[in-house]
């Protein structure tokens, strides 16, 4: 590397430090940000956790409207579009779980009423440990990691990034929103991180990226969608690390 070269290098590596220190109260609000949503969970959204205790009385409200409906239905000789769609992803979602896809059944389950709160996965939830160790997230925060210099006491980053590697996170969550924010204390760095879906389906077509059988099942769930039987809500995940 010649002389010249050297100092170019070093010039743009000042330049990304400075630009880091004058953001550095960006990177503050960041941290709080995400620690007091992580402090507040518990007052203004459902926790993931409780899901699954929801689960068979929504199943149970679903088959009263289905009782209450069907002999109107059937002496009209109509099929409705929205209590049909719900019957079957319902299955589907019973299905998802006995292949062991938690996550899928969960958040499809929860897509299946008029109203769907926001759910949360706090620290040290099942959604968010799965999250958390999945292969695309734990490249994005070792990368992050290395960016963390003893110069500096705040830094943040944020992104988006498509879980495909495990099988339960590509169909449950597919593409996400992230956050990274970390403070440091005496020598250690605390890092929190904040990832938000909209839990929804959009039409896909038919190419590469996506086998054609999941293809299939998603613009399914996107008509049922249309109908009103898959109703779009927010998921919040949260998770934390050290260096």
């Amino acid at each position: 590397m010649t002389i010249l070269m050297s100092f170019a290098v070093a010039t743009s590596a000042f330049a990304d430090n400075k630009a880091i220190l004058n953001n550095e109260a960006k990177y503050k609000a960041d941290v709080e940000l995400i620690k007091s949503k992580i402090t507040s969970v518990q007052e203004d959204t459902i926790v993931y956790d409780s899901i699954m205790n929801s689960r068979i009385n929504q199943i149970q409200a679903y088959e009263q409207m289905c009782n209450n409906s069907s002999g109107q239905l059937m002496a009209a000789n109509v099929i409705d579009p929205k209590l049909s769609c719900r019957a079957s992803l319902l299955g589907g979602a019973g299905v998802a779980q006995l292949a062991g896809w938690k996550h899928t059944g969960n958040l499809l389950t929860h897509s299946l009423q008029n109203n769907p709160s926001t759910i949360t996965a706090n620290v040290g939830n099942a959604l968010s440990t799965d999250v958390q160790n999945s292969k695309e997230m734990k490249n994005i925060i070792n990368s992050f990691k290395k960016k963390l210099t003893s110069s500096i006491s705040y830094y943040s980053e944020n992104g988006s990034v498509s879980l495909t590697n495990d099988k339960d996170l590509y169909l449950a969550l597919n593409k996400v929103s992230y956050l990274i924010a970390a403070e440091k204390v005496g020598s250690t760095w605390t890092i929190y991180t904040w990832v938000n879906d909209t839990y929804n389906f959009e039409y896909w077509n038919f190419s590469s990226a996506h086998s054609d059988f999941v293809t299939i099942v998603n613009n399914y769930a996107a008509f049922c969608q249309a109908t009103g039987a898959v109703v779009p809500y927010s998921i919040n995940i949260y998770f934390q690390d050290t260096k």
